[in-house]
């Protein structure tokens, strides 16, 4: 694994619930990037497999922060565009630090592939908001109790 500071983030953005996490990562790019991070942002419509794919081979990130739907084999992207799926690309992953907020790819994905590390979730990830908020994700302090951590 080459050693390095590059993080590489997937954020789609085609329903609800992905599009809180995607204005939510923001926050975190924005630290990382403080902290001098070399930061690979896949969002919205650019989640596809192929520049996945393409990121990975070309910069070899440490790092992958995946927000997206899941399966127990997979993380998808946008429009659930298998982005990682065990027994067909996994070895993307080898030795990478993984956190994945996506529902249940812990399970097998996670459990299974040559990650350094795999953080994630093996029953669904959910979270809370108000209802007020759904076109103004950032205001949600409920919102941001389950979408925010920190680097």
């Amino acid at each position: 694994m080459i050693n390095n500071k590059t993080v590489l983030i997937t954020r789609p953005n085609d329903d609800q619930t992905l599009n809180f996490l995607y204005y939510w990562t923001e926050k975190i790019i924005n630290e990382a990037l403080k902290r001098k991070f070399n930061l690979l942002d896949l969002k919205g419509n650019k989640a596809t497999k192929d520049n996945f794919e393409s990121y990975i081979a070309k910069n070899h990130p440490s790092l992958i922060f995946f927000n997206g739907h899941g399966t127990k084999s997979s993380i998808l992207g946008y429009n659930n565009e298998s982005l990682v799926e065990y027994g067909k690309n996994e070895d993307l992953l080898l030795d990478k630090i993984v956190y994945a907020r996506s529902c249940e790819s812990a399970s097998e994905l996670g459990a299974k592939s040559k990650a350094k590390a795999f953080i994630g979730y093996i029953w669904k990830f959910t979270f809370m908001y108000y209802e007020n908020n759904i076109s103004h994700p950032l205001n949600d302090k409920l919102a941001e109790k389950f979408t925010f951590l920190t680097l």
